[in-house]
């Protein structure tokens, strides 16, 4: 997803900087899509901290330690030990 939306800086110096010379629109665009990019990241790293939150609170009442994660290899990211990193 992320690298789609890097692509798009294709798209706004083809059709979107049409303004010369100050590119009012151009720029705009670009701010917004940063700053959505901003927003959309602050947000991951929110929610992956909460999931990693309830997956560690689980594992401390299941009894559940490191030493047991060839038990859950196979279970990916479902997997009670896997977490979440930015």
């Amino acid at each position: 997803m992320v690298i789609g939306l890097a692509n798009l800086g294709v798209v706004c110096s083809s059709f979107i900087y049409i303004d010369p010379p100050r590119f009012h629109v151009g720029h705009g665009t670009i701010m917004g899509w940063l700053s959505l990019t901003i927003v959309l990241s602050i947000f991951a790293m929110w929610d992956y901290n909460r999931i990693n939150k309830q997956k560690e609170a689980s594992c401390a009442k299941e009894g559940i330690t490191s030493d047991l994660k060839d038990n859950f290899s196979d279970m990916g990211d479902d997997s009670p030990l896997f977490r979440y990193t930015i």
